[in-house]
């Protein structure tokens, strides 16, 4: 259950979700497609590069990672703190958002976020009043689906269903030197019950402007709602704040 703490994983490993995020959309990319004449598998080989690096980098941090293959050619990776319980799913906030749209109109019902929401955070209240986007009793058949995925990601953890106290969902933001990232609970209607900036905990370069989160009390209908802090403005007094409306950015499956 979400609590006083809302995510309740420690600052390390939140920082290390991070690093793993920013060496695949930066360093790891660049490297990976040096001397590339064109880019037309740029998403694919970015999800690789942090699903690497969550592996090797969370294993170590007394968490479980695991491989689940969903469709035909695509793998995600989940994340099983053993400590707190809690599994986290790392997605595009682009992604999110089109998720958001299309489960407004019914259809991605069996998305691995949805489900996962669905079963590991099933009868958390929202902490804002919202609108919602599921009823709260799905069909026998529907909770048959959703279960299935469950319990796939949770072999693929090689844990017991049991051992899991909740779910979040670590969203991010990239184009260029602009980065932001945060993580929210959803509940089985696809309502906020938690949510956290983890800007504060980004490795600020050169290269990096950092988007703030201010209120994220919309953000069930709009996840890409910030404010941005230019790099200029992080040197100088880490202060000013402009707002920033992202650009619509084509859709990829994550």
């Amino acid at each position: 259950m979400f609590n006083s703490r809302d995510i309740p994983y420690t600052d390390e490993k939140k920082a290390a979700i991070i690093r793993c995020i920013q060496y695949g959309v930066g360093d790891g990319i660049i490297e990976a497609t040096a001397g590339y004449v064109t880019d037309n598998g740029r998403i694919g080989t970015i999800w690789d590069l942090i699903n690497k690096e969550l592996f090797n980098k969370l294993i170590i941090l007394d968490c479980m990672v695991g491989k689940t293959k969903r469709g035909a050619n695509w793998k995600i990776m989940s994340v099983f703190d053993v400590k707190s319980g809690y599994i986290c799913h790392v997605v595009r906030e682009e992604r999110l958002k089109s998720l958001f749209s299309s489960w407004k109109r019914g259809n991605e019902i069996y998305h691995y976020l949805r489900c996962s929401s669905y079963i590991f955070n099933n009868g958390q209240k929202p902490k804002f009043e919202q609108g919602t986007i599921f009823d709260s009793n799905p069909s026998e058949f529907e909770i048959n689906n959703i279960t299935k995925t469950t319990d796939q990601i949770i072999n693929d953890l090689k844990i017991n269903e049991s051992d899991v106290k909740g779910h979040f969902i670590v969203p991010f933001k990239h184009k260029g030197g602009i980065f932001k990232v945060r993580a929210i609970g959803l509940n089985e209607k696809m309502e906020i019950i938690a949510d956290e900036c983890w800007n504060h905990l980004i490795n600020v370069n050169d290269s990096i402007s950092v988007e703030l989160a201010s209120d994220y009390s919309d953000a069930a209908n709009n996840p890409s709602r910030n404010l941005e802090l230019t790099d200029k403005a992080l040197r100088r007094t880490k202060r000013d704040l402009i707002t920033d409306t992202p650009t619509e950015e084509k859709n990829n499956i994550s």
